[in-house]
């Protein structure tokens, strides 16, 4: 009976003859659960028997749809595929209640695949949701967006996959609406900043085409919305800017130290004369 009911069909009167045959043997009427067991299984054999072409095809197109979906998961087929073949071989081969068998258990564990690969696919989409959340929640308030958030947690919870995602998908746009909202005025301001920073680096004779390059980066960057590079590209034009800077003033210095005995030298040559040494010497300190 269990695996006549596999097939989602039914034999009538076996359910109850089955619920007869227990009643008998709990009061230990031995004949009756016999009579009552061969019953049933004359019924299912003459059900069996009586199975035609045209159940294995249905059995078979069944088991070919939810592979059609199977296949779009990341799901590994091969070993199901093999069994589906094997069903459509024994189905020419004129073995229509083998092929059905066959063709069941293929759709079986298709449903089995498929439903472990929504679980993965709902598992990744709510962790990546959960990070989202956790980098806005200290921008602006996300009460709205974590209570949808629990409901596809609950669906997740609770084995309804399929609601899960279908939640966490209709929350992205909500998040990247609100990041765009919290994110992108900073990431302008740092964008703003950064140019003001080139262009007097530029006005003090630097050499500023790789920091020009990156902040046409940053902005194509920032208009597609990929803002963690926006903040790399930003940060490394103001390393640059600081490195070239840096290296400028420590040249200038070692310069500027080289003249300073050579200037001291020369206003010891004019002491004496009519030379306003003092506001020299006071410059030279």
């Amino acid at each position: 009976v269990n695996e006549m009911e596999k097939t989602g069909k039914s034999v009538p009167g076996t359910a109850m003859a089955l619920l007869k045959a227990k009643d008998a043997l709990d009061y230990e009427d031995y004949d009756d659960v016999i009579f009552y067991a061969v019953q049933i299984k004359t019924s299912i054999d003459k059900w069996e028997g009586e199975r035609t072409d045209e159940d294995a095809i249905q059995a078979i197109s069944r088991a070919q749809f939810i592979l059609a979906d199977l296949r779009k998961t990341d799901a590994d087929t091969n070993e199901v595929e093999e069994l589906f073949q094997q069903a459509k071989d024994v189905f020419e081969d004129k073995d229509f209640g083998k092929a059905e068998e066959l063709a069941i258990k293929v759709a079986n564990i298709a449903e089995e695949l498929k439903k472990e690969g929504h679980r993965k696919k709902a598992e990744d989409l709510i962790e990546k949701i959960r990070k989202e959340i956790s980098d806005l929640a200290g921008s602006m308030d996300t009460t709205r967006i974590e209570e949808q958030f629990a409901k596809a947690q609950e669906a997740y919870d609770t084995g309804d996959y399929m609601v899960s995602i279908r939640i966490v998908k209709r929350l992205g746009p909500q998040i990247q609406k609100s990041r765009d909202k919290s994110i992108v005025p900073k990431l302008e301001k740092s964008i703003g900043e950064a140019t003001r920073a080139i262009s007097r680096a530029k006005a003090g004779g630097m050499n500023t085409l790789m920091p020009e390059n990156l902040m046409r980066q940053a902005k194509f960057a920032l208009e597609n919305k990929r803002y963690e590079e926006v903040t790399s590209f930003v940060r490394q034009i103001m390393e640059i800017i600081k490195k070239t800077t840096i290296e400028k003033e420590e040249k200038a210095s070692t310069e500027y130290k080289k003249l300073i005995p050579e200037a001291m030298k020369a206003v010891q040559k004019i002491r004496g004369q009519k030379w306003d040494v003092k506001s020299l010497v006071e410059k030279l300190k």
